[in-house]
């Protein structure tokens, strides 16, 4: 692209007009589509992710991997969390899920209570397949 628009600027330049510097429009235009259409597929396809997974999984900041189940706490990447007595538990799909659907391996998205930053009020399993 570079080298289209030098080449043309020399032309004017210079008065003359080479077969390359004509070309340019074309070769702009077609960059600019084949560009167009990644990007378009980019956005569209990640609108359509957004849509697909469950809404619960939203406002919760921390993630990681389940190391450990104990009664009423967890483990996740070697930090151990309570859980609180009213912990909302949600399967991938949205659906809520009982406290034992929290199995070593899971990877989970949860969220904190605001007066114990100790104990987790919200969680998200997502289960290995």
């Amino acid at each position: 692209m570079k080298t289209a628009l030098t080449l043309r600027w020399m032309d004017r330049a210079v008065g003359t007009r080479s077969a390359g510097a004509t070309m340019w429009p074309v070769v702009c235009c077609v960059a600019v589509a084949v560009g167009g259409v990644g990007g378009w597929h980019g956005v569209t396809s990640s609108i359509a992710m957004a849509q697909s997974r469950p809404m619960v999984a939203a406002g919760l900041p921390y993630s990681g991997m389940v190391t450990d189940v104990r009664e009423r706490m967890i483990e996740i990447d070697g930090r151990l969390y309570a859980c609180d007595p009213k912990v909302e538990v949600f399967d991938d799909d949205g659906n809520e899920a009982d406290f034992s659907a929290i199995v070593k391996g899971a990877e989970v998205r949860f969220r904190l209570k605001q007066d114990d930053l100790n104990k987790i009020d919200r969680i998200v399993v997502y289960l290995p397949r």
